[in-house]
């Protein structure tokens, strides 16, 4: 819906811009250069409407990158020409089996990366387990410490609030999130709705203590993911419990 309404949106921005001479063939558009037909802007409100269109176009490019971009400007121009090939029913017809043929398309990607990020998250976790100082909480949570706890450091719990420096990376090596790239320490409830993986790793935890910890996607984003973790990705977080405040 939202790329149909930024299409709109260009079609409106580009109105003025008529072409003196006959629509090329698509071919044509291709290759040549459009003949301006307007002077350069020069008011504040021919420059914004100017740049607006452009970001635009550029804007649909991006997002749709095989849009064919011949055909995409021919359809502005029909619209200016009041020339359309399609009834509005056919129109809408088109759009809606392109959109249902990019959405199985996505969903088929998404399938295929889930069960590659699946595959490398259990292989991982099988031959880590192995390695001498990891420890298993489960067959879907591992541990080892970097750093022994202070003497006499408070234990953390599953419902305690903590406050935490953190790291979490991909199996490549990534840095998605870093409290020390903040520069500023996390507070944490447990008790709240938090990642179970992270939750399980800091209530094991005492005070001074710093881990690295391997969480399952099941204990993690899940199959679905997050806006900057791949659906099904392995998460590994390096885990620092400054104090233990409740």
């Amino acid at each position: 819906m939202k790329k149909i309404l930024l299409i709109l949106f260009i079609v409106l921005a580009l109105i003025s811009c008529k072409e003196k001479e006959a629509t090329p063939a698509p071919t044509q558009i291709a290759t040549e250069k459009v003949e301006h037909v307007i002077a350069t802007p020069e008011t504040l409100e021919e420059k914004f409407a100017y740049v607006y269109g452009y970001q635009l176009l550029n804007s649909i490019i991006t997002s749709i990158p095989e849009l064919e971009k011949e055909y995409f400007l021919d359809g502005v121009r029909a619209y200016v020409d009041n020339d359309f090939t399609y009834s509005m029913e056919e129109s809408q017809s088109i759009m809606n089996e392109y959109q249902q043929k990019r959405y199985e398309s996505y969903e088929a990607e998404m399938a295929e990366l889930r069960e590659k990020n699946l595959a490398a998250a259990e292989s991982f976790l099988q031959t880590n387990k192995k390695r001498s100082g990891v420890v298993s909480i489960s067959d879907k949570l591992q541990y080892e410490v970097l750093r022994e706890p202070t003497e006499g450091g408070k234990s953390a719990t599953n419902k305690s609030t903590v406050t935490v420096d953190y790291r979490l990376i991909t199996l490549s090596g990534e840095v998605k999130d870093s409290s020390y790239e903040r520069g500023k320490s996390s507070v944490f409830d447990l008790s709240t709705n938090i990642i179970e993986g992270f939750r399980t790793a800091v209530s094991v935890m005492h005070e001074g203590e710093k881990i690295r910890a391997w969480v399952h996607p099941d204990l993690g984003y899940g199959i679905n993911g997050s806006s900057n973790i791949e659906p099904n990705q392995l998460l590994i977080f390096d885990i620092e419990l400054i104090s233990v405040d409740k």
